[in-house]
């Protein structure tokens, strides 16, 4: 049995996953991470005092808290990959530098 000696094959790569938003592309609004926060302890409370099975969602408690729930969007694009969910690399760049020059874009 003989064996070649085979140069080992190196994989391209032209993209990294965004570690900022963890290649999902979106980033939680902080403003509403903190209600939601607020609205779950909010909830927890509310039902060790009217009892587990209590319908929290039609509460008074809860109509009043719907009313300071932030504005805007819950998600925003990620302003690290721009939305992507992933960063090019050195050779990703230079494949984009490629293509735009020759698809005119």
């Amino acid at each position: 049995m003989t064996t070649t000696n085979r140069p080992a094959t190196t994989a391209l790569v032209f993209e990294h996953r965004c570690e900022a938003c963890h290649g999902e592309g979106l980033l939680y609004s902080p403003v509403w991470r903190r209600w939601h926060e607020r609205e779950g302890e909010a909830r927890l409370a509310w039902r060790a005092d009217h009892g587990g099975d209590a319908d929290w969602y039609a509460s008074p408690a809860y109509v009043a808290l719907r009313l300071e729930r932030p504005a805007g969007p819950q998600e925003d694009p990620c302003g690290e990959c721009e939305g992507i969910g992933s960063i090019p690399t050195e050779l990703g760049h230079q494949l984009l530098g490629f293509l735009r020059r020759h698809l005119n874009t």
